[in-house]
């Protein structure tokens, strides 16, 4: 089994980068640069900053580091390194998008409803929803991790593709 075909097993949902994806990785990377400023300025100035800018923040920056990487990928011949960083800078970014979903929605139930009011599985369900972020992050970067010692021992493939897999259902089923 050759190492590409390897890398397509692992990264089942394809994408693995080529010449063809370095024009569109530049022109994202341009947009989410100048986004940066905006983002940046909001988070740094007292006035403006919320707890809700945070994870938005890491996603964005999670975006441009896997672009750059992608970039630099379409360029040149990348190795497993390259790779699985690329691989866990797009797996997490997602994730804290959703969490920031998810406090806003638990911030308008909070200000919708009066506390006293407010059922209990309210806390509960944003708890257990914030607990299927986390077991996402850790089994999608657990993945990840392991796509070295995957392409060594093609026995572990497996291991890397249900890690991934599991990471991507418990994403949807936040």
């Amino acid at each position: 089994m050759s190492k590409s075909v390897k890398l397509d097993q692992v990264n089942f949902a394809g994408g693995l980068p080529n010449e063809k994806d370095l024009i569109p990785a530049i022109i994202y990377l341009v947009a989410y640069v100048l986004s940066s400023p905006i983002l940046y300025w909001r988070i740094i100035n007292p006035q403006h900053r919320t707890k809700l800018l945070i994870y938005p923040t890491i996603f964005h920056t999670c975006r441009i580091i896997m672009l750059i990487i992608r970039i630099i990928m379409a360029k040149i011949d990348y190795g497993e390194g390259l790779f699985i960083a690329e691989f866990v800078f797009v797996s997490i970014g997602v994730f804290f998008l959703i969490s920031t979903v998810i406090s806003c929605w638990e911030l308008q139930l909070e200000s919708e409803i009066k506390k006293e009011d407010q059922p209990n599985w309210i806390k509960q369900l944003g708890r257990l929803l914030s607990l299927t972020i986390w077991a996402s992050i850790a089994t999608s970067v657990a993945g990840s991790s392991m796509i070295s010692s995957a392409l060594k021992h093609p026995d572990k493939l497996h291991v890397v593709t249900g890690l991934r897999r599991a990471g991507n259902l418990l994403s949807l089923g936040e």
